[in-house]
C-alpha cells in the first residue's frame, strides 16, 4: 500500500517479453548486471560460476506462445506490437481482472472467480502460499506472487542480501512450476531513491529470468509522478513491468508513465476507494470515511476513467482489498466486514464487491448489498466536526435502502480512534466502547457519549440477511 501509499507505439514490431527482462531502458534486451553485481556478486551456478545473461534477441510472436509445461507452469509472456502491450498466458490473451488478497476465508476466492476476477495479488510469501496457489488454481485463477523486500537502502547489508537472496531462490524454485503462478513482484513501494535496494532487485530479476523463463518479473511502487519511475529504471533495467499503486490519483498514472523514460508495460497493482490521506479531515485531524454507497461511486469512477481506457499499456489491475484490514478504520479499504458474532456479522460482502462484478462482467449480482448513503449524529454529518460533552445523549441515524427490497436490520458499535500511524502500517483493531448493539429493526440508535474526553467513531452496519452489508461511520470528539 502507499501509505507511504497513493497508489500510477512505428513499424509493427512484435517482441516477446518476460523471457528477456529489459523493458526499462529503451526496450533493449537484457544487459549486464554491473550495478547489481556490486551488491553481492552476480548469480552463480552450483559450481560457483557466473551465469550468462538471458540473451540478446527476442523470439517471434509464434515462438513466445509457449504451451503449458509440467516443470515450468503455464508460460506467461508480454508481447509488444507497435505501441501496444499484451499479456499472454499459455499463448492466449490474459487481461488481469484482479484483487489484492491478504488471507481470510478462502470462500471469498471462489466468489471472486464467480464475479469475474481471474487473478489475486499477494505482498509476501509465507507458509500459506502453497495453499493459496492451490485454491486459486481450483478456482481458475492466477496469483501475482509478491516478494516482500526492505523499503530503504540502509537495510541492504551483506547479511540481509545473502539471507534474502537465498529465500528468493528457494521460493522461485518451489513455485515456478505451479499452474497458478502468474508473475513475480520484487518488493512493494521501495523508496525510489534507494539505490542499493534497486541494485538487489535488478540482480534478482536477472536471476529469476534465468531460472524461470515462464513468468515475468516486476516491482511495485507508489504512483506519485514521473520521477520515481525514472529513478527505478535507471538502476533496475531487467524488470519486465512496473506495478503502480494509486487510489484517488489513478487517473494520473497513464500520463505519468507516458512522460517517463520507461518503455514497458505497467499494472495498476493497487487501487480502490480514495485513501484516508486523500479525504477531508475533521478539525482534530481524523479522516472522514465515505459511506459504502460513496465508495461504489469512487470505485466505478477510478476503474472507468483510470484503468479501463489504458489497456494498450496497462496489463490489468488489482483492487484493494478483497478481504478485511484495519487501516484507518476496520471498514475503509475492506471489501468484506470482519466476523463479529455480537453484531451478527459473518464476513459479509460490501457494495464494492458488487461493483467489481459490474466492472469485470458488465452485470450486477442477482442480489446486492444495502445502499448506505448517509449517517448522522444528533443531526450532523461527519464533515460537520461532531463535538460532544462527556456522557451527552447521542441520537444516531443511518440512511439505507436495499436494491432488491430485502428487509434491513442494523448493528452498531463505537470504537476508540486508533493512535495515528504511518499510512499502510499494520494496526490493531481499536477497543470497543460500551456495548455493541445488534439486530435493530430501525435505522436509529440512542446512546450516550463516553464519560471521558477523547476521539471516537460510531459505526453503523446495514444487513440484508443475504450475506451483504452496507456501512457508514462518523468520527466525533468528546471534550
Amino acid at each position: 500500500m502507499l501509505r507511504s501509499l497513493i497508489s500510477r507505439r512505428g513499424a509493427p514490431l512484435t517482441t516477446a517479453l518476460g523471457l528477456f527482462g529489459c523493458l526499462g531502458c529503451g526496450g533493449t534486451a537484457a544487459t549486464s548486471l554491473d550495478r547489481a553485481s556490486a551488491v553481492s556478486g552476480p548469480p552463480t551456478s552450483d559450481s560457483g560460476e557466473p551465469q550468462p545473461d538471458a540473451g540478446t534477441s527476442a523470439p517471434s510472436k509464434a515462438d513466445s506462445a509457449v504451451p503449458p509445461t509440467t516443470s515450468g507452469g503455464t508460460a506467461v509472456t508480454i508481447q509488444k506490437q507497435g505501441s501496444t502491450f499484451e499479456l499472454l498466458r499459455g499463448g492466449q490473451p490474459y487481461y488481469i481482472q484482479g484483487a489484492g488478497w491478504n488471507g481470510g476465508d478462502t470462500a471469498e476466492i471462489a466468489l471472486a472467480a464467480q464475479m469475474g476476477a481471474n487473478s489475486l495479488r499477494t505482498w509476501g510469501i509465507d507458509g500459506t502460499t502453497p495453499g493459496l496457489l492451490d485454491t486459486a488454481q481450483e478456482a481458475g485463477m492466477t496469483v501475482m506472487l509478491g516478494i516482500w523486500l526492505a523499503q530503504d537502502a540502509g537495510s541492504y547489508t551483506a547479511s540481509y542480501v545473502s539471507t534474502t537472496q537465498a529465500q528468493i531462490e528457494s521460493w522461485v524454485n518451489q513455485f515456478k512450476g505451479h499452474g497458478a503462478t502468474l508473475f513475480w513482484a520484487l518488493g512493494n513501494e521501495i523508496d525510489p531513491g534507494a539505490t542499493a535496494a534497486w541494485q538487489f532487485v535488478d540482480q534478482m530479476a536477472k536471476w529469476i529470468h534465468q531460472q524461470d523463463p515462464n513468468h515475468p518479473v516486476g516491482t511495485v511502487i507508489a504512483a506519485t509522478g514521473t520521477e520515481p519511475i525514472n529513478d527505478v529504471i535507471a538502476t533496475a533495467s531487467h524488470l519486465d513491468f512496473i506495478g503502480l499503486n494509486a487510489y484517488g490519483a489513478i487517473g494520473s498514472v497513464e500520463p505519468w508513465v507516458s512522460a517517463s523514460n520507461f518503455n514497458g508495460p505497467y499494472i495498476s497493482s493497487e487501487w480502490g476507494v480514495n485513501g484516508d490521506w486523500e479525504v477531508q479531515n475533521t478539525s482534530w485531524g481524523r479522516p472522514v470515511e465515505p459511506t459504502s454507497a460513496g465508495k461504489v461511486t469512487e470505485c466505478e469512477d477510478h476503474y472507468t476513467q483510470g484503468i479501463a481506457p489504458n489497456k494498450a499499456r496497462d496489463l490489468g489491475s488489482y483492487v484493494f482489498l478483497w478481504g478485511q484490514k484495519q487501516e484507518a478504520t476496520p471498514t475503509w479499504f475492506s471489501m468484506f466486514v470482519e466476523s463479529i458474532p455480537q453484531l451478527e456479522l459473518a464476513a459479509q460482502s460490501c457494495p464494492t464487491v458488487d461493483a467489481m462484478q459490474y466492472m469485470w462482467k458488465g452485470s450486477w449480482p442477482a442480489n446486492r448489498a444495502p445502499n448506505v448513503t448517509d449517517m448522522q449524529i444528533n443531526g450532523q454529518q461527519a464533515a460537520a466536526n461532531v463535538t460532544l460533552s462527556p456522557s451527552q445523549a447521542i441520537n444516531a441515524t443511518v440512511s439505507a435502502t436495499d436494491p432488491d427490497g430485502d428487509a434491513i436490520t442494523y448493528s452498531w458499535e463505537m470504537l476508540e480512534e486508533p493512535a495515528p500511524t504511518a499510512p499502510g502500517a499494520t494496526q490493531a483493531r481499536p477497543p470497543t466502547v460500551g456495548s455493541r448493539v445488534a439486530g435493530a429493526a430501525t435505522p436509529t440508535l440512542t446512546t450516550t457519549a463516553p464519560p471521558t474526553g477523547g476521539q471516537y467513531r460510531l459505526f453503523a452496519y446495514a444487513l440484508d440477511g443475504k450475506g451483504h452489508v452496507g456501512t457508514a461511520n462518523v468520527p466525533f470528539l468528546v471534550q
